[in-house]
């Protein structure tokens, strides 16, 4: 074999591993969007998320940790996109959105049913109140600084839906669908409500590393994945398999 054909073969075969290598996304438990049933990532934006990249052609391994250190390693450099994320200004100083997001999420305020209580789309309704948050989480810049009620920082949703069931918060702030998931499971429901009115409707991405150039062509591929999907109906497919 010559020499040039045998660096050829060998730059060829380097690619092909290079381009086999996983890219690292991670998240956080946040059911049903994501979450692990013994050992196993489950929930709809995982399937979505691996849906799409499976589409691009593109390997990906899914990694669960805490969402304060999944944030830490998209900044680092450890993984190159985290889920199920918004947008707000801090964020968008180290992370790159796709122009299509991969689901809405409706951020509404849990009670006690001891403990009825009427918001009507104010922050001034919530004067005095005692409202549970979780660490980390983008509630939008008005509620996080306003000085009309005080906060009570619980490390996951979970732990925030357990302070409302036992009456220790006036209120837990917390997407619907991961606030009625969870209190299912704990057994808690009949205990608890939610006002329907949300604080806030947000559009929520899969975002990737922005210091990689790379990304901003995956980020456009990856737009592009999850419109075909919504299109030829396998996003709603994915969704009703957990929600219905």
């Amino acid at each position: 074999m010559g020499k040039k054909l045998f660096v050829t073969m060998l730059f060829i075969i380097v690619i092909a591993i290079v381009s086999a290598t996983p890219i690292k996304i991670v998240t956080s438990p946040w059911e049903p969007y994501e979450y692990n049933d013994n050992g196993q990532l489950k929930g709809t934006d995982v399937e979505i998320v691996k849906r799409a990249f499976n589409r691009m052609g593109i390997a990906v391994k899914v990694e669960m940790y805490p969402w304060s250190r999944c944030l830490k390693m998209v900044k680092s450099g450890e993984a190159e996109g985290i889920f199920t994320i918004s947008i707000n200004p801090k964020r968008e100083e180290f992370l790159l959105y796709p122009e299509e997001g991969i689901n809405y999420s409706e951020n509404v305020f849990f009670f006690n049913k001891k403990k009825p209580f009427g918001f009507d789309g104010t922050l001034e309704s919530l004067k005095g109140r005692l409202i549970g948050t979780t660490m980390d989480y983008n509630y939008g810049s008005d509620f996080l600084k306003s000085k009309l009620f005080r906060r009570d920082e619980a490390a996951t949703d979970l732990s925030g839906i357990r302070k409302i069931a036992n009456g220790r918060d006036d209120l837990f702030i917390c997407d619907k669908l991961v606030g009625i998931f969870l209190a299912k499971r704990e057994g808690v429901l009949s205990k608890i409500s939610y006002i329907k009115k949300p604080l806030a409707i947000r559009k929520m991405f899969l975002a990737f590393r922005k210091n990689n150039p790379k990304n901003v062509r995956l980020a456009k591929d990856f737009s592009k994945a999850i419109k075909s999907m919504k299109k030829d109906g396998t996003y709603k497919k994915i969704l009703d398999k957990y929600l219905k």
